[in-house]
């Protein structure tokens, strides 16, 4: 497990300074309505970064160990060259995707998108951390079948970090954070 330490606090690092800028340009967003206001033309609330479990456990506690995996294989040379290109194009085409679904008018406008088509300085950061986790986690299954990583710190790690993103995407999609807007009938 010693073999771990410098991955995960790496991860560590980087998870805490991704939510920190998130936190930060939500915060120098003037324009954003008040945190929990309903949404103009619905009874839901306006989310800020800290309303989602997988903006806040789930990316600090759940992806910092998906990532202390990544690190630990980048480590010791297990990811070549053109999984770094699948990596980068997975990563943009996931951003793009995503930032498209979350500009549409059925979107729930939150901290990222708080109009319709409009995307805050978060959308930004949030699209690049959803890009590059979705890729990583990728690489880092294909890597545990590749390599041959199983009953490993690096498996453990991941999977331990999977169950808890997965409960945390599972919470959101409960409390309706994730649910579509829905216009007020009149």
């Amino acid at each position: 497990m010693r073999q771990m330490l410098i991955p995960f606090l790496a991860a560590v690092g980087l998870n805490v300074l991704i939510f920190v800028v998130l936190r930060i340009s939500q915060s120098a967003n003037p324009n954003l309505p008040e945190r929990g206001s309903d949404i103009p033309g619905t009874i839901q609330p306006f989310l800020y970064v800290q309303d989602y479990w997988t903006m806040t456990w789930g990316n600090l506690i759940g992806l910092t160990l998906v990532d202390a995996s990544f690190f630990r294989m980048l480590a010791t040379g297990l990811v070549s060259g053109v999984e770094w290109i699948v990596l980068v194009a997975v990563a943009i085409v996931c951003a793009l995707v995503f930032g498209k679904m979350n500009s549409r008018d059925e979107y729930k406008n939150d901290y990222a998108f708080p109009r319709p088509g409009e995307a805050s300085g978060s959308a930004v950061v949030m699209l690049i951390n959803f890009g590059v986790h979705v890729a990583i986690a990728l690489l880092v299954v294909w890597n545990l079948f590749a390599h041959s990583l199983a009953g490993t710190p690096v498996m453990w790690f991941a999977a331990i970090g999977a169950v808890i993103y997965a409960a945390c995407f599972a919470i959101d999609a409960m409390s309706g954070n994730f649910d579509p807007k829905r216009p007020i009938r009149t």
